[in-house]
């Protein structure tokens, strides 16, 4: 499996996410976009089969995909409204489980 690890900047605040790997659930958001943060614990370590997709400047995986299954992970916050673009990224999720 992966890690997760104490963070090692606590952090609430609006944070740029940088999109590493354009996929399906970050589609339209390259080259990065701002997001609402919440970080006292973190992802250290992606498990086996999965792929980053972003960071940030203090977060080192901030989005996450598996690479065989549609199954996809975030660290931001996406469902706050300071997370300007976070509408976009639910209707990313949608379209793809319409197609499952």
């Amino acid at each position: 499996g992966g890690t997760i690890k104490e963070a090692d900047v606590g952090e609430y605040a609006e944070a740029e996410i940088i999109v590493d790997e354009e996929n399906e659930i970050l589609k339209g958001l390259s080259p990065g976009f701002k997001a609402w943060v919440s970080h006292m614990d973190e992802v250290k370590k992606l498990p086996e089969n999965f792929r980053l997709l972003a960071h940030s400047a203090t977060c080192e995986i901030e989005a996450a995909a598996h690479n065989k299954y549609p199954v996809y992970g975030v660290q931001f916050h996406p469902e706050v409204e300071h997370t300007p673009r976070g509408e976009e990224i639910f209707k990313n999720f949608i379209e793809l489980c319409k197609r499952i």
